[in-house]
């Protein structure tokens, strides 16, 4: 899947989505991203998800390959930097959309919402 087409079909989501690489590279991103308060997107695409969050490395690292290697929505929660320098814990469905292949790591969806007082 490429950018591109990620947009197409995500950008029909009401929330924040990102396209990201099984290695954590951020490939691409929603409409409800680039207008949430989270990151501008010219700060994001091309960038580590590890420095986009203050979640720890190991944590980050774990959930990709959860999400890379499991034919389920992988549920899970992420701390991500704002625009305004604070920070917001968001609940994450994350899964493969394509596989990794001899030429290119699996990408994957991450969806990204609000959490609740009982998360």
């Amino acid at each position: 899947m490429t950018p591109q087409q990620f947009r197409q079909f995500a950008d029909l989501l009401a929330e924040p989505a990102l396209l990201v690489d099984s290695d954590g590279i951020i490939l691409e991103l929603n409409r409800a991203f680039r207008i949430s308060d989270l990151r501008r997107p010219d700060e994001v695409c091309g960038r580590r998800l590890h420095e986009m969050v203050d979640t720890g490395a190991a944590q980050v690292d774990e959930y990709l390959r959860a999400c890379a290697r499991r034919p389920d929505v992988v549920i899970g929660a992420l701390t991500f930097r704002q625009k305004d320098g604070g920070s917001v814990r968001l609940r994450c469905q994350g899964g493969a959309i394509c596989s990794r292949s001899d030429t290119q790591a699996a990408r994957l969806l991450i969806r990204l919402f609000p959490r609740t007082v009982s998360n």
